[in-house]
């Protein structure tokens, strides 16, 4: 009982580090994200650029523009498997979620290339 509450806990810490992120890149999406005339280049150009961004650069560096919040997406998904599928106490049932979920995200991933 005590593991679980420590467990519940450290959820919730990493969860603040999410919304942190999220805050910080819905903060500066216009930057992150320019107008769309320009190329995938010309963008990526623009938007390495800035100064102001640097320090948060490590969030979207490796996605295009366009999908400059994936890295909060990645880091649910990582959450979820190592803290949430601890939570479904029988086994049958956490290999089939945890299955579905990465087919889930695996269909995602090659539809959307971020």
């Amino acid at each position: 009982q005590l593991f679980r509450t420590i467990d519940i806990i450290l959820i919730c810490v990493y969860l603040l580090t999410l919304v942190f992120f999220s805050g910080i890149l819905l903060w500066h999406r216009k930057l992150l994200n320019p107008p769309r005339p320009m190329d995938d280049r010309e963008m990526y150009l623009a938007r390495d650029a800035l100064e102001s961004l640097k320090p948060f650069r490590f969030l979207f560096a490796d996605y295009k523009c366009n999908f400059y919040w994936f890295d909060v997406v990645d880091m649910l998904r990582r959450l979820t498997f190592t803290c949430g599928l601890p939570f479904i106490t029988r086994t049958s049932n956490r290999a089939l979620f945890a299955s579905l979920f990465a087919l889930l995200l695996l269909l995602s991933y090659e539809h959307g290339s971020p």
